[in-house]
């Protein structure tokens, strides 16, 4: 079993904190009981868990003693073998985390450089902009380690930890598990731009108190409670961070080839991508995640399983997948919601402070379910009595896809060679001779050079004639690239005829637009755009050079090779 610990909104640090929108507050001797009464529950949990996910707002309005509060109950508990080893735990920051700036330029080095300070060098997070090291596009990873990979890279220079390198997520390929963090708070605590003509007004109304200090003082605070109220405090992923994040991606892909559908894949954020069960109503500018519609879209096309967050002081377990075409519904997953209560701010709804356990009973991976366990911190009473008979439990779905049925590029080799049996069974059958991924020689080395040759499916020789096949699989209309890619291919072809033989250029096409392949947007879009291929081919097809052999695949046919695969 493997068994990650989800902690969010601890908010640590000195003072009360006051909850605006219920007009509430916490004193802060009632915060610190409820870290001591979570490190007792932590220290009674069955097992220690595999890994720790810190979904951020850790300390109060970015008070810096609330961050090395938590840092070192983080330690303490590392240290007495309650937590597994700091190599282990994603943090991620909150709004509470950053340095409010109400005057100055934004900067998001101010921003994060408490956060950064007390966790960066010492827990994987998520990328800190103008504090981290630049993020690598093709992170290294080693397909047969079982050890932990990604996190962060440190030396000690001059005396001091310097951060050398910081991937963005933890990769254990011995629980077949990816944890990849997001930084939701690059919109938070952010300058907004004052009116120009209020600020004037506001500053001639000041000098024209004169000596009247009191008026003085109450517009000094106007003016304050002005630029206090352009705040910008949103939710935001932000185009560079999910370009990171596609990159790291298509790097893993690339890397783990079909082991990569094996792993279970979970989100950390701070902020909500998702309306939750039973949430207030909030009148807010910016009451979720302002880019939450790509985020999800990249999760859900990258077959994550789960999105781990905080921030509404809400527990919620659910599903989304509103965002999934109906088209494509088939194809992907929704993503399972999981929405982290809060150890010590203010529960929503009558709800209770708690911390949760995600668990997933199989050692590895593609698993096909696995267990949320919410237990509420009580003040009071026997605390494993408690976990054990409190602990409310949540069975979530992770991973039902087949990774053979649902990931194009796993299932590419069988749809090839199902495509040829179809189209070109002659391959299969030769009464000649047959060479597989036949490199062309290029004759046309005075424009390009030598050894950029193309290579084709196959090439067939008989005794009277050659023939070279080409296979392509359409999800989606085809484009530009598309066409220039055959043209290459019949014109390399071409200059490759045996000038004694009768020569014959085969392009099979499968056409998945009534499979959950599909990918198109309108009805026949992928047949019309091959028809258009045909018109490009006109004259080659009419001498009998070309021949273009189309075969549609039905939604039966595909499961039904893809279940052969299994077997």
């Amino acid at each position: 079993m493997v068994s990650i610990l989800h902690l969010s909104d601890i908010h640590c640090g000195k003072g009360q904190l006051v909850d605006e929108d219920l007009k509430d507050h916490i004193p802060n001797a009632e915060r610190l009981k409820q870290l001591k009464r979570l490190r007792e529950y932590i220290t009674e949990l069955p097992s220690k868990p595999d890994f720790v996910i810190v979904s951020g707002d850790i300390t109060i309005r970015g008070q810096e003693d609330g961050f090395e509060e938590f840092r070192l109950w983080l330690l303490d508990l590392i240290a007495s073998g309650h937590l597994p080893p700091r190599e282990r735990i994603m943090v991620v920051p909150g709004n509470h985390d950053v340095t409010r700036q109400t005057r100055e330029p934004q900067s998001s080095k101010k921003q994060f450089q408490l956060f950064w300070d007390h966790f960066c060098t010492t827990f994987p997070h998520s990328h800190i902009p103008d504090l981290d090291p630049r993020p690598v596009d093709n992170p290294t990873v080693d397909k047969d380690s079982v050890a932990l990979q990604g996190g962060i890279s440190t030396k000690e220079i001059n005396g001091k930890i310097a951060l050398v390198e910081n991937l963005p997520f933890l990769l254990s390929l011995e629980h077949d598990l990816l944890i990849y963090g997001f930084n939701s708070a690059h919109g938070c605590g952010v300058p907004g731009k004052p009116d120009a003509k209020i600020i004037e007004n506001l500053r001639s109304l000041i000098n024209l108190a004169g000596p009247d200090e009191r008026a003085k003082a109450a517009l000094t605070e106007i003016e304050k409670a002005y630029l206090d109220s352009l705040v910008i405090d949103a939710g935001m992923i932000t185009d560079d961070q999910l370009l990171y994040f596609h990159r790291h991606m298509s790097s893993l892909k690339k890397t783990l080839g079909e082991r990569f559908e094996r792993l279970t894949k979970i989100a950390v954020l701070h902020h909500h991508v998702s309306n939750l069960w039973s949430q207030p109503l909030e009148l807010k500018k910016f009451e979720a995640v302002v880019d939450a519609g790509q985020l999800k879209q990249g999760l859900i096309e990258q077959s994550f399983d789960i999105v781990v967050h905080g921030h509404k002081h809400l527990n919620h377990v659910g599903l989304d997948g509103a965002l999934i075409p109906i088209q494509r519904k088939d194809r992907y997953n929704p993503l399972c919601i999981v929405s982290g209560g809060t150890i010590a701010g203010f529960p929503r709804h009558g709800d209770r402070a708690t911390f949760k356990v995600l668990e997933f009973p199989e050692a590895q991976g593609p698993r096909r379910a696995g267990i949320v366990r919410e237990t509420p911190l009580r003040g009071f009473g026997n605390i494993p009595e408690a976990i054990r008979c409190e602990s409310s439990t949540f069975n979530v779905p992770v991973n039902s896809r087949q990774p053979e049925l649902h990931d194009f590029s796993s299932a590419k080799v069988k749809l090839d060679d199902a495509l040829v049996e179809k189209c070109s069974n002659e391959l299969n059958h030769p009464s000649g001779s047959t060479a597989r991924d036949v490199e062309l020689a290029n004759s046309r080395d005075s424009v390009v050079s030598e050894t950029l040759r193309y290579r084709c499916y196959a090439q067939l020789t008989t005794q009277n004639s050659s023939t070279f096949y080409e296979v392509l699989q359409v999800t989606k209309k085809l484009r530009f690239r598309d066409y220039s890619r055959l043209r290459w291919f019949v014109t390399a072809a071409e200059e490759n005829f045996d000038p004694v033989k009768n020569n014959k250029i085969v392009i099979n096409i499968g056409n998945f637009e009534n499979t959950h392949f599909s990918e198109a947007d309108a009805p026949n879009e992928i047949r019309n755009s091959i028809s258009k291929l045909e018109s490009y081919f006109r004259n080659a097809i009419d001498k009998g050079i070309v021949e273009v052999r189309v075969h549609n695949f039905s939604q039966d046919e595909l499961i039904n090779i893809t279940r052969a695969s299994l077997a």
